[in-house]
């Protein structure tokens, strides 16, 4: 996707990173209580995806950048997103190898319980050895 690519510089004209702050915490939060002595991770965002009525959802993106000398420029991107259930994560996770869990996220904008993260760490002793 051209934004996190070609775009990457603007990114915090679009969204600051400060807007993240108590979901950066929440999130810290998470991954200590799963994995304290974590050294990586692999972060997979959702975005705004919760308007979904299908698995897939193809989605455009233009952006107008005014550069310093005044110029404009157009950019176009498309890209098709999945949007999975539960069931369809925990089974591919599992699969994958990894043990998974849905924690809630407390978070002060949302309902409480209305949004989860997967937390799939992978490396774990498997059940009974």
């Amino acid at each position: 996707m051209k934004l996190y690519q070609e775009l990457a510089t603007w990114w915090h004209l679009f969204s600051s990173p400060a807007d993240y702050a108590e979901e950066a915490g929440l999130y810290w939060d998470i991954i200590a209580r799963h994995k304290p002595d974590i050294r990586t991770a692999l972060e997979l965002g959702s975005g705004g995806g919760n308007n979904a009525k299908d698995t897939q959802v193809e989605t455009e993106y233009v952006y107008l950048i005014k550069e310093a000398d005044g110029t404009v420029r157009c950019i176009h991107d498309r890209t098709r997103e999945g949007i999975f259930p539960r069931q369809t994560w925990q089974e591919l996770l599992t699969n994958a190898g990894f043990q998974v869990t849905f924690e809630p996220i407390p978070h002060s904008d949302l309902e409480p319980d209305s949004y989860f993260v997967i937390v799939a760490v992978q490396g774990l002793p498997a059940a009974g050895g």
